[in-house]
């Protein structure tokens, strides 16, 4: 797994991943040592060990079922444990020991951590007892510096186990929970601002269908487009999983097409783009909104070709250590006339809200080249250009 998303795993499956990393590790070891001593039956329950906990594992994180996942490695330890107590005539296996009390404590809930904790004790007093018992001359279960040692392996794995659950667990517990609140509460908000920006975006619809003048009606109508494009991201991030930072492509892929709705199909687009996915903060993408809005807006208004149609290319690019949008159009528009208008007046505030430069050119057509650089608040691209 590439290191860049292990921080985007859950903690629980992580620590389960550094358990399993482990255990595969010491069983690879202990199989090698015992090779080199020429102990065959302990190669056998190590190879029988790793091969089970493999396919716990895998089977687990492929279903997602963690706690499953759990219980069967810590009964597959457990039982390895047993079989080494056995063959070894009660010769105490210390890495096990450790093993299996962490692996429940990493995997499992309270309630499955006494329980399954409980029942293994109990087979393990009961197995000794019996040992014990039928091996009155046993080495370790009659000498005290073994099963002291053994017992207080035993307690201190235990112990910082609860130490974990209990403080570092829960507590993680209420940071999830406050983070969730806190995104439910972000969720709202945005739900709240794209409403109230689509009421007043409907007020503005409602007035431009008054008998009032025409340029009075485009100005209603170019503020409303304005308004919509900002609601449209605060709607993105409604139903986004990240509140933070939104994929260019989406936004502008729904932009786009929102405007070429809003158009009519008496002024037929052909519209190309070419956009690098990147992770764009909130007022990144907001100003970028605002920008290829006026921009379409004037190419639906002025560039429209002999035979109606209106051609558009938007190309969207890493630069450096920030990015390049380039707008062109078909049109033929002069530059200075432009140059004097509100709508470019706003694209030149807004490259420069974002730190940003316009260069413009009329060769083959209106293009604007917008760069940028990367705001704290961005995320990082990836990908190939689509």
């Amino acid at each position: 797994m590439p290191w860049k998303h292990l921080t985007k795993i859950h903690y629980r499956y992580l620590f389960v991943y550094g358990a399993f990393v482990s255990i595969i590790t010491v069983t690879l070891i202990a199989s090698v040592s015992d090779y080199l001593i020429g102990n065959q039956t302990d190669i056998a329950i190590d190879l029988t060990y790793g091969l089970l906990t493999a396919t716990a594992f895998w089977r687990g994180l492929r279903n997602k079922q963690i706690t499953i996942m759990g219980v069967q490695l810590f009964w597959i330890a457990a039982s390895i444990e047993f079989v080494f107590l056995y063959v070894h005539r009660v010769d105490f296996d210390l890495i096990f020991a450790v093993l299996i009390p962490l692996i429940a404590f990493i995997a499992l809930p309270t309630r499955l951590i006494l329980l399954n904790l409980t029942l293994f004790y109990l087979l393990l007093i009961g197995f000794l007892v019996v040992a014990a018992a039928h091996d009155p001359h046993n080495l370790f279960l009659h000498n005290s510096k073994y099963m002291i040692g053994y017992a207080l392996a035993h307690f201190f794995i235990v112990s910082f186990g609860f130490f974990y659950h209990f403080a570092i667990e829960e507590s993680l517990k209420r940071l999830e929970q406050s983070n969730r609140e806190k995104t439910l509460l972000l969720r709202e908000i945005h739900h709240r601002v794209k409403n109230n920006l689509n009421f007043i975006a409907a007020i503005l619809g409602l007035q431009s269908r008054n008998p009032i003048d025409p340029a009075a009606r485009t100005l209603l109508e170019q503020n409303r487009n304005r308004i919509e494009s900002i609601a449209l991201l605060h709607n993105i991030l409604y139903r986004s999983d990240s509140l933070g930072s939104l994929d260019t492509r989406t936004y502008l892929q729904l932009l786009t097409r929102n405007l070429i709705d809003t158009a009519g199909e008496e002024v037929p687009v052909d519209l190309q783009y070419s956009v690098t996915p990147a992770k764009l903060g909130i007022d990144t993408l907001m100003h970028l909104g605002i920008l290829i809005n006026e921009l379409m807006t004037n190419s639906l208004k002025y560039a429209a070709e002999p035979d109606g149609h209106v051609h558009i290319t938007i190309t969207f690019t890493h630069e450096g250590d920030g990015y390049r949008l380039r707008y062109c159009d078909s049109g033929k528009t002069d530059l200075r006339k432009l140059e004097g208008g509100f709508g470019y007046s706003l694209i030149q505030m807004t490259t420069r809200q974002i730190g940003g430069t316009l260069i413009t050119s009329n060769e083959k057509g209106l293009c604007y080249t917008i760069t940028f650089p990367r705001r704290q608040e961005d995320g990082g691209g990836m990908g190939n250009e689509e």
